[in-house]
């Protein structure tokens, strides 16, 4: 059931105007409709940007100044949840209409059949949005970036960009992102005008995708730049949870430090490589590994088995840290488990000269020969 609807019609002429008002008020009889007609494009985007609550635009095409390919970016870029219908009386603009996702495309003369269908789009569309609960979400940012909804399902993503595009968001989520910072970022080999294009598309995907589980608010436009609002629960959140647990008291259970390790199953978005992302992954991994060290060497003492869990996981993290080796050497020597403590030299042993062509350090040359006489 729709309560009322917000139309605005846009044409250069007059008669254009009144024709399609009136057949349009004859369709939707039973439905309360509000009309707006504009002769100036530009009056209509101003209003759109006070926050104007339309939910269809008729738009002809061929307009003097701003044209309704031009004016229908704009709007969008405002408000994406706006339906565009486009008029003209040629077929060339089809195929930019719909690359601009409106909703319909009509010819002129306009024919009260057609119109029809057009409106009924819109209404059910109206319906749809109204009738949609909003969808609670949880973001996997370890290991592999993925959005999962309704508890169970993972959103479909309707391109790699689009993902990757909703990552960026995600990964700076509530702060004002600059359009050209995005697309340099994130089409930094491809033709400017071509990469606009592309942002666009992935954005109007994005809308899409957000509004059908309930969210169309996800984004927001301020100026030239964009910020994501949404409230979600995250894994990267029960890890730093954690973590600043872990920073204020070390003296924490068992079950904090295995559950420490299984929040980490892999980098920071590490199955999508964006490079975008490089620094923060850097950042977390080097605060994730602080604890972890801090941790292993606080139970060296009382655990020692948690301790070897820990320090092999450190080692997973940044393999070329000699330091991780040594405390383990140190640990198989006290449980006197030398093959289990001559593998893992030899591992370090391999590393060095694979990547670095160098030996291992004299102390940890000392530690060995002490493991080695058991």
């Amino acid at each position: 059931m729709v309560n009322k609807m917000n139309i605005y019609i846009v044409d250069d002429e007059a008669i254009a105007l009144d024709v399609l008002e009136i057949k349009i008020k004859k369709i939707v009889k039973f439905t309360p409709v509000t009309i707006k007609k504009f002769i100036n494009p530009i009056e209509v985007l101003n209003e759109i940007k006070k926050g104007a609550a339309v939910d269809a635009v008729f738009l002809d095409i061929e307009m003097p100044g701003l044209n309704g390919i031009d004016l229908a970016e704009e709007i969008k870029e405002v408000n994406a949840e706006i339906d565009i219908v486009f008029l003209t009386a040629y077929n060339e603009y089809a195929v930019k209409a719909f690359e601009l996702y409106a909703l319909d495309y009509l010819l002129k003369p306009v024919k009260s059949e057609r119109l029809q269908k057009t409106l009924d789009r819109v209404i059910a569309k109206k319906v749809m949005r109204n009738n949609v609960e909003p969808a609670e979400i949880y973001v996997k940012f370890m290991r592999r970036f993925e959005i999962i909804y309704k508890k169970t399902t993972s959103l479909n993503w309707k391109t790699y960009k689009v993902k990757e595009l909703c990552a960026y968001f995600f990964n700076q989520q509530g702060v004002f992102l600059d359009k050209e910072k995005i697309i340099d970022d994130i089409w930094p080999d491809v033709n400017y005008e071509k990469a606009k294009v592309n942002f666009y598309t992935c954005i109007s995907y994005l809308r899409k995708m957000f509004r059908e589980i309930g969210m169309p608010e996800m984004l927001q436009k301020n100026g030239n730049g964009y910020i994501m609002k949404l409230t979600f629960s995250s894994d990267l959140e029960e890890l730093y949870t954690l973590l600043i647990k872990l920073k204020k008291n070390l003296n924490c259970t068992e079950e904090d430090c295995y559950k420490l390790v299984s929040l980490y199953p892999g980098e920071y978005m590490e199955e999508n490589d964006y490079l975008w992302m490089r620094d923060r992954q850097n950042q977390i991994r080097a605060e994730y590994l602080a604890i972890l060290e801090n941790l292993a060497e606080k139970q060296a003492d009382d655990n020692k088995e948690l301790a070897i869990f820990l320090l092999n996981k450190a080692i997973e993290l940044n393999p070329f840290r000699e330091k991780y080796y040594q405390c383990l050497l140190q640990l198989y020597t006290l449980l006197k488990r030398k093959t289990e403590g001559l593998n893992i030299f030899k591992q370090l042993e391999t590393i060095l000269q694979e990547e670095f062509h160098i030996p291992p350090s004299v102390e940890t040359l000392e530690l060995v020969k002490v493991l080695r006489s058991l």
